[in-house]
Parts: C-alpha cells; structure tokens; sequence
C-alpha cells in the first residue's frame, strides 16, 4: 500500500538554472536516500537565515524529492558524475560548496578546487577512509591540502580525525548529528497509517535497502517480539515490497512515525541513528556492511552514550556555513 513516495526521474536540471539566489552549493553523491535527505535538512535551515542553497547528487531520488520539497536539486547521473561536476560548478558560480562526507569528493572530483583553496567547507562523518582513497586513486599526506573548514557531523575514528588534524584543518563539531526539523514539514501524518500503528504494539522496520537486509531487520523484530504479546510488524520501504505476515507501506520521510512505535527497528546509517535518537529508547538497530561507511562502529557509540545526539546539529550547520559567506 502507497502511502506517500516521491516520484523519481532520470533526468536532471541544468546548473544553467541555479541562480544568484542560491550562492551555496551542496554536493551530496549516493545513489540512496541518506546524503540527499541530510543536505536537504541544511538548505531548509539555511533557508530561514535568509540563504539559498542548491544540492547536486546523482541520487534517483533528487526530482521526486525536489517536487515533494520545494528543495532545489539537480541530478547527474553517477556514469558522468567525476566528467560534469567541474562544468556544472564553473556554470553555477557558487560562493561556498558544501562536500557531504567525502574530503576530495566522492571520486577526487573536487581536488583541484580543494588544492587552490577554494572556499569549500566538509561536512565529516564516519568515513573509511583506507576504502575511500583506494577507490579514489588518492593518498593522504600531512601535506595534502583538503577543506580548510571542516564541520564534524558525529564522532570520528580516531585515524581519520588524526589526519584531519595533522593537515591543520579547522574542526567545528556539532552538538548533534544532523536530522531533519519534523516540525517544519508542510505534510500530514496520514491517520489510516497512525491508526494501524495504534491498534496494537507495533515494531516498525525501515529500510530503503535491498530486501535481502530488509528481511534480516525483520527478523530482528520476529525476535525482539518473542514474549511480548500481541503485536504486529509493519514495513517503510521505499518499493512496493512484499513480505509474509508484514503490512508493507510506502511513507516519507518515516522518522513522523516513530511516536507512535512501540519498537523502530533500522539499520546503522547516518541518518537512522540520527533519526532515532529522540527515542533511543526504543531503537533496535543492525548495522550493514557497507564500503565507506562505519556502521558498526557508529552502533556501539549510539548505543553507549545514551545522552548523546539527543540535540539537533542541523542549527549550527547552518549558522557555520553562514558565518563564511
């Protein structure tokens, strides 16, 4: 059942279109959900300090969350990413561009701007790094000149903060990770779905991953549920999906229905444990093997510290990268 899904294209706007009104440019690489919704919660923030932003992603999901949003996206497929970036940017004429995780971009697309200090900030989390200058064909030295102005998004190994450190970056770490301000968002809950949530204890899987890991989540929650009664499992995936004995819906963003869960059961992206921690309480998570991300490690950190990530990192994104214009 269809609740509400942004619809997807496979073509993109031109960077011809990105007008003076928008002087940040965020660049937000992945084929997912999780770069395009984090850099959507910075330009909506910036937006109420009076300053328009632009995201650029090859995401699939960059127009149908652009219509759904009101959020400027452009898309690139990922085949011409490394080759179009550089036009893209020479025609947008940003005045300060926003890398999302990766310090050279995602496939050293943005070094030659980097090396001649362009006012470029990073927004840093967990990132392998080994796995990310292999894949770039780059090595990091002391020397290596990355983003001057670096915004710490969540705890860092302790490797990679080092490295940061010894190219004498300036490291601003936020209070939180970066979610989104639920509050600000125009759409309704859609009751029939809150009903169903209320009717019973229910544990809420969300994923926007393949089935293979959506079916290991639920039986995370098959097994969480042992003993505890009547209760019903219900799925947020972003494809009509179907699975025995499982109400399947279609919802965005999911993070509006987690009052109403008894237990969220997620991976350990970014942004499901910055979503989660409101009820870090009722969170039960899996992390996922994934090639640059650390979702083990970003796992035990969550769970550890219960009072962390509890504040909103998003407000002070927005006041850093306003404070560089």
């Amino acid at each position: 059942m269809t609740v509400s899904c942004p619809d997807v294209e496979k073509e993109g706007s031109s960077a011809s279109r990105f007008a003076k009104k928008h002087p940040v440019l965020i660049a937000a690489p992945g084929a997912g959900l999780g770069h395009l919704v984090r850099a959507w919660a910075i330009s909506s923030e910036l937006s109420k300090l009076g300053i328009g932003a632009r995201v650029v992603t090859h995401s699939t999901y960059a127009h149908g969350l652009s219509r759904l949003t009101g959020c400027a996206i452009d898309f690139i497929p990922a085949s011409r990413w490394k080759q179009a970036i550089s036009s893209y940017c020479e025609k947008a004429k940003p005045d300060l561009v926003v890398l999302d995780t990766f310090p050279w971009g995602i496939r050293g697309e943005w070094a030659h701007a980097v090396a001649h200090r362009s006012q470029i900030i990073l927004l840093a989390r967990r990132l392998n790094v080994s796995a990310y200058l292999h894949a770039a064909g780059m090595q990091w030295y002391a020397s290596s000149p990355v983003p001057q102005h670096v915004i710490v998004s969540e705890p860092l190994s302790l490797d990679y903060r080092g490295l940061l450190e010894a190219s004498a970056c300036r490291l601003d770490v936020l209070p939180g990770r970066i979610r989104l301000v639920l509050d600000d968002l125009p759409w309704r809950k859609p009751p029939g779905l809150v009903k169903r949530l209320l009717q019973k204890p229910t544990w809420l899987v969300v994923h926007s991953g393949p089935a293979e890991e959506v079916g290991r989540l639920l039986a995370l929650a098959r097994d969480d549920m042992k003993g505890c009664g009547d209760g019903q499992i219900i799925a947020i995936v972003p494809e009509e999906a179907r699975f025995p004995g499982v109400l399947t819906f279609q919802f965005f963003p999911a993070a509006l229905l987690y009052p109403y869960a008894h237990r969220v059961v997620t991976a350990a992206g970014y942004n499901c444990i910055a979503e989660t921690a409101p009820w870090r309480e009722k969170h039960l998570g899996m992390p996922f093997s994934r090639r640059y991300d650390e979702q083990e490690e970003r796992f035990r950190e969550a769970r550890t510290d219960s009072d962390a990530d509890r504040e909103n990192g998003v407000y002070q994104t927005a006041r850093h990268i306003a404070s560089l214009l």
